[in-house]
């Protein structure tokens, strides 16, 4: 994805997600999908739907924190591959 492209989605998640509705929202999601505590289950397939669940709130939680001018800096300076 082209870094602009990636700012431009970071803007939306930090719009949705950086103000007293989406943080209570970004914690209640982090409770349901077991962001602070074990996935695990004895049954192969509920643990791997927990999983998901967890994923995308870890999903969520790296969109805000992505440091895009480092991403420019090391796209600069080649770092960076494409695809």
């Amino acid at each position: 994805m082209k870094l602009e492209k990636m700012e431009d989605k970071q803007k939306k998640y930090i719009e949705l997600f950086e103000n007293e509705t989406g943080e209570y929202i970004l914690e209640d999601l982090s409770k349901y999908c077991h962001i602070r505590n074990t996935t695990y289950n004895d049954n192969p397939n509920r643990m791997a739907f927990n999983e998901g669940k967890r994923a995308v709130v870890l999903h969520i939680k790296s969109m805000l924190r992505m440091d895009i001018d480092k991403l420019k800096k090391a796209k600069n300076k080649g770092e960076v591959r494409h695809g």
